[in-house]
């Protein structure tokens, strides 16, 4: 519930910043669910439907969601998790100060 959550924050950070460079990386969820479930809620950001962890233990090994923002360098420069979530107040503030 708490990606049901974010996601449209994303999507709306993602319409204010098409041009950043944002994809939504699925934890075992196939690519027909995934589409299935975009297309429901109406989004228009990018995602990679992974089936396994594999992507996902690269940056952690527990807790959804999990939001990386990487500077012009792409170096990771600030991390939003669950706890809270993540405003696209947050989002905005982390790419325009990293």
């Amino acid at each position: 519930t708490d990606c049901q959550k974010q996601l449209p924050v994303l999507q709306a950070f993602y319409e204010c910043y098409p041009q950043y460079p944002l994809v939504c990386i699925s934890r075992e969820e196939n690519a027909d669910s995934v589409s299935a479930y975009w297309a429901g809620a109406g989004f228009t950001m990018p995602y990679s439907a992974q089936e396994d962890r594999s992507v996902y233990h690269l940056f952690a090994y527990q807790g959804i969601p999990r939001i990386y923002v990487v500077d012009r360098d792409g170096v990771i420069c600030r991390i939003f998790t669950d706890s809270p979530l993540a405003s696209l107040e947050d989002l905005l503030e982390a790419i325009e100060t990293g």
